[in-house]
């Protein structure tokens, strides 16, 4: 007599498709890192003052996410915007709640995030650069991040409307 086979039971619910972590805070010990941000913010807010402009509201989560990307340019020794998988949209977008956001992104040695804020301020106005994305009114939150690297510092800011 052929044996006989049980049949298979049919799941009744499909299971939740498992959340990522969210990124961690900046680690312990990286009270450079945590300068470099704070300082970030109070070189972009300096220069909205002078244009008057609300000041930038700190985000954690937003700053999360931008330090999240900050580690992955760590990792790859390049500053890029969206990121080897195109991941910059998924990223930002739900983090800033809305379907506005822009990015900043670079490297800084010698913990002195003043040159590339100066850097980024130097760039001509033009619709979408570094400089109009911290002197623009209609953003008011953002994130930062920064990251140790080994050959730099790498930072990031996402913005949000």
């Amino acid at each position: 007599m052929p044996p006989t086979v049980a049949p298979t039971p049919r799941p009744t619910a499909q299971p939740a498709t498992p959340r990522p972590a969210p990124p961690a805070p900046a680690p312990a010990g990286s009270a450079a890192l945590a300068r470099a941000e704070q300082r970030t913010l109070e070189l972009m807010n300096a220069s909205r003052a002078q244009a008057g402009l609300a000041a930038y509201a700190l985000d954690a989560a937003v700053s999360a996410v931008a330090r999240a990307h900050s580690l992955v340019e760590s990792q790859y020794g390049y500053v890029y915007h969206d990121g080897p998988d195109g991941t910059a949209a998924s990223r930002n977008r739900p983090a800033c709640g809305s379907g506005w956001w822009s990015e900043n992104t670079g490297k800084v040695w010698n913990e002195d995030v003043g040159v590339l804020h100066r850097e980024f301020m130097a760039e001509p106005w033009a619709p979408i650069n570094h400089r109009t994305n911290i002197m623009d009114p209609n953003f008011t939150r953002v994130g930062i991040g920064a990251v140790q690297g080994r050959d730099a510092m790498y930072l990031t800011v996402v913005f949000c409307r």
